[in-house]
């Protein structure tokens, strides 16, 4: 792998903008940790040479858990994508929801997942947050 090339954790890679993105950046080279909770829907993407690994981004324990294999592997994250989603679905109209709401939003997995990793790699460098 060329110098310039990063290793890279993606989140929310089993479909979508993260499943094509986890390709074009292999493309170019780069080596790619694919995360998502479905491991089979990631599986086509070994192809390119990526490497899924499961995380469930709601769940601190998985979220160590997969930093952890990569860094086993690694020894270092240099590009975190935190692509991951979820939604939330029932009515719209004020009353109890029909679903009831997580504790965690978008910013504190963001938050979680960047600290889980950031607690095992030294920061190299600080940069902005697009998405915050």
């Amino acid at each position: 792998m060329n110098r310039n090339n990063k290793v890279i954790l993606l989140t929310g890679a089993s479909s979508g903008i993260g499943y094509d993105t986890a390709v074009a950046l292999a493309k170019q080279g780069h080596k790619v940790y694919a995360a998502a909770r479905r491991m089979e829907r990631m599986e086509p993407l070994r192809e390119w040479g990526i490497v899924p690994i499961q995380m469930d981004v709601t769940n601190e324990a998985a979220m160590r858990q997969g930093v952890q294999t990569l860094l086993d592997r690694e020894g270092r994250i240099d590009v975190l994508i935190n692509n991951a989603g979820y939604g939330f679905f029932g009515a719209v109209e004020p009353g109890e929801p029909a679903i009831p709401f997580t504790t965690m939003s978008a910013p504190q997995v963001l938050i979680s997942l960047s600290k889980a990793s950031s607690e095992s790699t030294p920061v190299k460098q600080v940069g902005t947050l697009p998405n915050s």
